[in-house]
């Protein structure tokens, strides 16, 4: 004899779920789920050659190797427009802070490439560089890089993010 019922098992389960919380059901035909589109694959670049894109174009896609980049179907990298010199240098210090972070990651897995390995000092000495302009012209930037070697201590003296609103 069949006791299975599944209309009375959905229903007590329904029942007991506002009681208890969801349960799992058992997959019947009224409760399966129709097949997930297969997600697309990860393009590896551990047997490609690396091509680095420049530190703006990659902080703008959010990878900077062109072989490890692989884009949601509709989305498109979009740059914000700075209004101000002093926005567009950020953007600038972002973008290659960004690209020396990536290229510390390669150099992590790739000890012995010379060639990143020189890209990457490249990039964080135009990175100082920029920092440096940008904390000497407008703000300092991080208590760690900013100069502060003279009184009235200057660290607080500018307005702080959310003073600016």
């Amino acid at each position: 004899m069949n006791y299975y019922n599944p209309g009375h098992y959905n229903y007590f389960h329904q029942r007991e779920a506002t009681k208890y919380g969801p349960t799992v059901l058992p997959q019947t035909p009224q409760t399966m789920q129709p097949p997930m589109k297969p997600m697309a694959a990860v393009k590896p670049s551990v047997n490609l050659p690396p091509r680095f894109l420049t530190p703006e174009e990659g902080w703008k896609r959010g990878n900077l190797d062109a072989n490890a980049y692989d884009p949601y179907e509709p989305y498109v990298p979009k740059t914000p427009i700075p209004k101000t010199e002093k926005e567009a240098l950020m953007q600038r210090i972002q973008a290659y802070s960004f690209a020396c972070l990536e290229l510390g990651l390669y150099l992590d897995t790739h000890p012995n490439d010379r060639n990143v390995l020189e890209m990457f000092l490249r990039y964080r000495e135009e990175l100082r560089k920029m920092t440096m302009d940008y904390q000497n012209r407008f703000e300092p930037i991080s208590i760690q890089t900013a100069p502060l070697n003279k009184l009235p201590w200057q660290w607080a003296a500018t307005d702080w993010p959310w003073e600016r609103m």
